[in-house]
């Protein structure tokens, strides 16, 4: 009797599983057609009878990688409904629910017994063997309890499977290699199929004949081809069956312990060379790296997502690593280098796994952490990152774009010095769902070292990037505009568009360092600050910036201010601004720059509101300001409201300036609206004193509102 090592449905998918097109192998469709042709004539001849075939079935292991009540395992085929799932368990369960991942691709099956109901505490007990089926989106038991009559059963029929097995993994001979130099020595005029058993590279191998020289020196590491020791390679090779390619296959272990470099790079240099995606099973523990890790062309790396802390974070120590697809960087250089070794190097695609450095927070004193290089280094790449977690880098990304593109679909951790840095950006930049928050630690002494020293998004030259969704919380800086590197111009960041922005407990939400001259538009952006931080919500110090705002809110600003304008030629427009600074809410500096504001609310009263200085201009704001040019000359401007003035008296409010004048006022005037037409009115100033005069208001008949008094001052 013949098995199909092979399902039909596999070797005829006319996608693999990413869902790209792929073509059918004519080996693969010619040994498989070999086993049917064996198997019938087997039925034909009277050896086997059809009632006695047994359905598709599978071996599933279990080798503790999840939880009791989250088992994770792995099958050699797909698993579907028509399949019969032979498994071992690892850990007995708990109380609730228990689940079962096969493969590390969803959906997460609720295991039920026979009758439907859940696994008893203790049921699925470790050390047993389960045997069951898919139904929907449940895992159904054949028995309703693992006990030792159904463990006996589960092992009779384990041993039944492994009898046909054995017998037909095909009609030629059969061996199970303890090792890869076992699988070596077998003759392959003997032996046809084998199934290595060495640890995290166990699969399933087939001999196929051919020229096989350059596939066996691209896999040093023999994670896909094996050199048989009787067989030249130019004759042939023994070649893995499997449908996506594992780190484990080239022997990475996961253990948090063992060096595991030139394991992921072998595998790496393997699925650039053939375009294949590599899958990074959540391991036991972690991959740990002592080294960088090179990519030089086109490669997916996808694992199975990550939690970043178990339970709830806080304490004055780290977060407890949660569970997932982890790197564990052990070493202080970049932990990828994506450089491009040839014109078609682009394609760097990283999904649902996540890196973490080995750092100590002292128990007392001040937080220091070491540089430990980049986490991705990334030079004129077409780039993805899609829900990775960079945990407690030193620099998380640094994209240097040159014709390349960056895109990022859900980037997250709690880079310590620096986040994301984008610079020599020629093309696309997308960056959706950005969130840097206290994921590793919220310890006051990592804490205060981010609020004063890290930059979340640091922006050199680019072209047209978009932001959306972004979060961050602690951090020195949050928008960082610096002077770009892009050739001999040294071009600053044009064209970008900023939405959804929510900075809380940052020093500068928006900083434009000297002679920058940057290109932007925000929306809705809150700015939070550190209370008792001393600076403005956004320092710009440029040339040339220009920056528009819509619906912009400032809070939390306690003891500081909201916009600092100095340099040249700069513009602010701001559409809707709501601000809490206790400071000077708008500060313009110098008689080339402009504040524009246009629907302003719920501003605070205390402080001063506006600030403009040797000729800085401010328009649209209805709040008090002074200007002190470069004489030493004090203009200061406000308004005042008279309520239901009266005809043939004087009509008085009293002003108070927002700051006092330290020798002299040497003019105060007043203007004045809100009275109706026909009538005559006067409005005028007096009784001026260094800190504040008398807005005064006439006119000829009782008026029943309001009316405003426009008053300025001016003197030393």
């Amino acid at each position: 009797m013949a098995v199909l090592s092979k399902l039909a449905q596999q070797i005829l998918a006319p996608v693999d599983e990413n869902g790209i097109p792929r073509a059918i192998s004519e080996q693969e469709l010619g040994v498989w057609g070999t086993e049917v042709e064996r198997l019938l004539a087997a039925i034909g001849a009277g050896e086997v009878d059809p009632a006695d075939l047994p359905p598709t079935w599978a071996f599933a292991s279990d080798a503790g990688a999840g939880t009791p009540n989250a088992i994770q395992a792995t099958t050699v085929i797909p698993v579907t409904e028509a399949v019969l799932v032979v498994m071992n368990i690892a850990k007995t369960n708990g109380p609730g629910s228990v689940t079962v991942r096969f493969n590390g691709a969803a959906p997460d099956y609720i295991i039920k017994t026979n009758s439907g109901n859940d696994p008893a505490v203790g049921g699925v007990s470790a050390g047993t063997i389960v045997i069951g089926k898919v139904y929907g989106n449940t895992f159904r038991l054949l028995s309703d309890q693992a006990s030792v009559a159904v463990l006996a059963e589960a092992e009779a029929a384990l041993e039944l499977v492994k009898e046909i097995r054995d017998e037909v993994i095909g009609s030629v001979p059969s061996v199970f290699s303890p090792n890869r130099a076992a699988l070596k020595a077998l003759q392959p005029a003997h032996t046809a199929f084998a199934y290595l058993t060495e640890g995290h590279r166990s699969g399933q191998f087939i001999w196929n004949s051919g020229d096989y020289s350059e596939a066996i020196s691209e896999d040093p590491l023999e994670g896909v081809y094996v050199k048989s020791d009787t067989v030249s390679a130019s004759a042939g090779a023994w070649v893995r069956v499997f449908s996506v390619a594992s780190v484990a296959f080239w022997g990475a272990v996961g253990d948090g312990l063992s060096d595991d470099t030139d394991s992921i790079q072998a595998a790496i240099a393997w699925c650039e060379l053939t375009g294949r995606s590599l899958y990074l099973p959540a391991p036991s523990q972690s991959y740990r790296t002592t080294d960088t890790l090179a990519i030089g062309k086109g490669v997916a790396i996808k694992g199975d997502g990550i939690v970043p802390y178990n339970g709830v974070p806080g304490g004055a120590s780290e977060n407890p690593r949660g569970l997932g697809s982890w790197i564990f960087a052990d070493h202080t250089q970049n932990c990828f280098d994506i450089i491009p070794t040839t014109a078609n190097g682009s394609g760097v695609h990283f999904k649902d796994f996540g890196v973490y450095r080995d750092r100590t927070i002292p128990p007392s004193g001040d937080f220091t952490p070491v540089d430990t290089g980049e986490e991705i280094h990334a030079e004129n790449v077409e780039l993805i990152i899609d829900n990775v977690c960079l945990l407690n880098p030193y620099t998380a990304v640094n994209f240097n774009g040159g014709g390349g593109r960056l895109v990022v679909k859900h980037l997250f951790g709690q880079p310590l010095q620096n986040g994301l840095i984008v610079d020599n950006a020629f093309d696309d930049i997308v960056v959706d769902k950005l969130h840097w928050w206290a994921y590793w630690s919220s310890a006051d002494a990592v804490l205060n070292y981010t609020k004063h020293n890290a930059r979340a998004i640091s922006m050199g030259y680019a072209v047209d990037p978009i932001f959306s969704n972004i979060m961050v919380f602690g951090y020195y800086i949050g928008f960082d505009f610096f002077q770009g590197n892009a050739g001999a111009d040294r071009h600053p960041t044009g064209r970008m568009i900023a939405s959804n922005v929510d900075f809380n407990g940052v020093g500068y939400c928006i900083f434009v360092e000297p002679g920058v001259g940057p290109n932007a538009q925000f929306s809705n952006i809150n700015c939070g600050g550190l209370p008792g931080f001393g600076g403005y919500a956004m320092n710009i110090n440029g040339n040339s910036a220009y920056l528009v705002f819509n619906n912009l809110c400032i809070f939390d600003y306690l003891g500081s201010g909201g916009i600092f304008l100095t340099g040249t030629n700069n513009v602010v427009q701001i559409n809707n601004l709501n601000s809490a600074a206790t400071g000077s809410v708008l500060v313009c500096d110098g008689s080339s720059n402009l504040i524009q504001v246009t629907n302003q609310y719920a501003i605070s009263l205390s402080g001063e509101k506006v600030v403009s200085s040797n000729g800085g201009r401010v328009w649209g704001y209805s709040g008090p300001g002074f200007d002190v040019d470069s004489k030493g000359v004090i203009r200061q401007w406000g308004s005042v409201d008279i309520s239901n003035p009266t005809a043939g008296t004087y009509n008085t409010a009293a002003v108070n300036f927002p700051i006092s004048f330290r020798t002299s006022v040497e003019k105060v005037s007043a203007s004045m609206s809100g009275l109706p037409n026909p009538g005559s009115w006067s409005a005028g100033a007096g009784s001026p004193t260094l800190t504040g005069m008398q807005a005064v208001l006439s006119c000829s008949a009782t008026f029943t509102g309001v009316a405003k008094i426009y008053w300025e001052a001016v003197g030393r």
